[in-house]
């Protein structure tokens, strides 16, 4: 959407549609996309780019959605901000809020603090080697915060992803733990209504699981038949394809079918202690 702004008319159409259809709505950011990307200008290491560029313009588009109204104009809106850390965004909500209740500043024309915005509409990812998220967990809830393998990605954390963010919950509560690992994936996809969603624990409902992924139907080569709101009953553990299209990946599928079996089962035994906890 660079150069305008997530708030901008054509994005607030989607939001309208995305909050109709009851629809999740992901933001990725990227600093190789060909779009004016803030702060690379500054700094030539890729390194250096990569950093600047995923964090700071979510941080624009989170204070687009939520300053620039778009959240409280759609209060069944779902946003998540993806690939960015995490950590940064109770500073930002504490200086929206701060210049939310300074008339002074407020030229928002929102009715309703930032911070209040986002636990009603938004969710954030951490990775899985951030300090804060512990810390976090406990100020802006656990259920408003998710979490990647990045698979297949070189620099993500697979396999381990789900044993890194235990650890860094250790000394957290069941419940806090729970809202971690899963209660926020949950919501963000399924809200609790039908949306479309897949059950990692097959034939069980979604409703008695922790952990429920979406399906991106743009990548899939078939689209995975699935009941709405319920576990796929169908899906064959020996299929290759399967895995390409739960993970949602292209690249995925350039990996041989022994290694995509390989991936699988680690994938599938990560999620057996991610759903228990």
């Amino acid at each position: 959407m660079r150069p305008a702004s997530v708030d901008n008319a054509s994005a607030t159409a989607t939001s309208s549609a995305a909050e109709e259809l009851n629809f999740s709505i992901g933001i990725h950011e990227g600093g190789n996309s060909g779009m004016p990307t803030v702060g690379i200008d500054r700094f030539e290491g890729r390194g250096a780019q990569h950093i600047i560029s995923h964090t700071m313009e979510m941080m624009l588009a989170c204070m687009s959605m939520i300053w620039g109204g778009v959240c409280e104009r759609h209060p069944k809106l779902r946003v998540a901000f993806l690939e960015s850390g995490g950590g940064w965004i109770a500073p930002w909500l504490d200086r929206m809020d701060r210049h939310f209740d300074d008339q002074g500043f407020n030229d928002s024309g929102l009715k309703t603090r930032p911070s209040d915005l986002f636990r009603r509409n938004c969710w954030i990812s951490f990775e899985p080697v951030e300090g804060s998220l512990k810390v976090l967990a406990e100020y802006i809830g656990p259920k408003k915060i998710l979490w990647a393998t990045d698979y297949p990605h070189r620099d993500g954390f697979f396999p381990g992803a789900p044993k890194m963010i235990l650890d860094r919950l250790e000394g957290a509560s069941p419940e806090t733990r729970h809202g971690v690992m899963a209660g926020g994936t949950r919501l963000v996809i399924s809200s609790g209504h039908d949306a479309p969603c897949l059950s990692l624990l097959r034939g069980g409902r979604a409703d008695e699981c922790s952990a429920v992924v979406p399906i991106d139907l743009r990548r899939s080569s078939t689209k995975l038949r699935c009941e709405r709101g319920r576990s796929r009953r169908g899906a064959r553990a020996s299929d290759e394809g399967w895995i390409v299209r739960l993970l949602g990946c292209c690249r995925v599928a350039a990996r041989s079918a022994s290694a995509l079996r390989n991936d699988r089962r680690i994938f599938v035994a990560e999620m057996r202690v991610f759903v228990r906890v």
